[in-house]
């Protein structure tokens, strides 16, 4: 069976006294460590709104964006590439374009 993929995994290092303290609200709260930590980076995400990164999807496109960085890799048969070259040459484009 495939492994179910997971969200990124955020880690802090605290004394022993600040873990059990911060394990004893959870408990209070009736909540995992883990779900108290994600209230309290949310809690503090909403409170400091950031502007919408590059690639977000709500948000628009302009001129003004950066060029993407996601890659794609295509399978070539005999003779592609110089079709290939031949197009980008008569549109004046890098190939990889």
């Amino acid at each position: 069976m495939p492994a179910t993929p997971s969200n990124p995994l955020i880690a802090t290092r605290a004394a022993p006294a600040k873990k059990a303290q911060f394990a004893a609200l959870a408990a209070r709260q009736r909540l995992t460590e883990s779900a108290l930590l994600t209230l309290l980076i949310d809690k503090v995400l909403d409170q400091n709104p950031q502007p919408a990164a590059p690639g977000d999807p709500d948000r628009g496109t302009s001129d003004s964006d950066p060029p993407a960085t996601d890659r794609i890799t295509l399978r070539l048969r005999p003779g592609d590439r110089e079709r290939l070259e031949a197009r980008a040459d008569a549109r004046s484009m890098k190939l990889s374009s």
